[in-house]
């Protein structure tokens, strides 16, 4: 990897995500957890977490549960 120079900061030309370890959740504190609150401007688990396998989801199946049913509970109509 190189690195590139602007004043005093370093940064890395090619950055790369990856993914934290299964068995740790990073979520807590970031996620809203409480469906009460979905309501209002936030980072819900489905915006984040889309598939059961996503290294994610650890820690975090009662909040998927909880989102996946608010937005069940709140879909009008048409699906939307």
């Amino acid at each position: 990897m190189r690195l590139g120079c602007r004043g005093e900061h370093h940064f890395a030309a090619e950055a790369h995500i990856i993914p934290p370890p299964r068995g740790t959740s990073f979520c807590n504190g970031t996620i809203e957890q409480d469906p009460a609150k979905c309501e209002g401007y936030c980072l819900r688990p489905l915006q984040v977490i889309d598939a059961p396998d996503s290294p994610f989801m650890v820690g975090m199946e009662d909040a998927v549960a909880a989102n996946l049913a608010y937005e069940v509970a709140n879909q009008s109509k048409d699906g939307a």
